[in-house]
């Protein structure tokens, strides 16, 4: 799976009662290509190909900014080099899941601002619903399904605020 994944951006898998539910987990960190990980005194370094999943518990900066894309569970990174560690509060709106590539997020005052590319339309998850939504700069009517958000194809910026 490693080989396939350094290989293609995209790797599907199929597998029919041959990988045990423990393992379930794990599959995701063995389609990564991450080419470092290394703990610096308070600091974990991650260096990914194409971005990756870091196990994550609690708020968190990246490269000494507060980040905010994040589960309760995984912290979400661009391709690059990045330092992680914690930090002391949350970001007010959180981006938990997007299905895109990532190229660059930020938590900014009420919201967060990420920037993605997609060849067909994509969607994010917050862990609540933006009150406003801008994509490239224009305050748009964002379609919903509860705290998704359908996003168009391509390479946009995009802007969410709580209120």
């Amino acid at each position: 799976m490693s080989l396939a994944s350094r290989a293609f951006p995209r790797v599907a898998l199929y597998f029919e009662n041959s990988i045990l539910a423990p393992d379930l987990p794990l599959l995701a960190s063995a389609a990564a290509t991450v080419k470092r990980v290394e703990r610096l005194a308070d600091k974990l370094v991650v260096d990914s190909e194409r971005g990756a999943g870091v196990p994550w518990s609690g708020p968190a900066t990246v490269d000494g900014r507060l980040w905010p894309m994040a589960d309760s569970t995984t912290l979400w990174l661009p391709p690059g080099a990045h330092a992680i560690g914690a930090a002391g509060a949350a970001p007010p709106l959180l981006l938990t899941d997007l299905n895109a590539e990532i190229k660059s997020a930020a938590a900014v005052t009420r919201g967060v601002e990420f920037s993605y590319r997609s060849a067909s339309r994509a969607i994010a998850i917050f862990d609540q619903r933006p009150a406003r939504v801008e994509i490239d700069g224009e305050r748009v009517t964002a379609q919903f399904v509860g705290s998704a958000l359908f996003l168009p194809r391509g390479q946009h910026l995009v802007a969410a605020y709580v209120q």
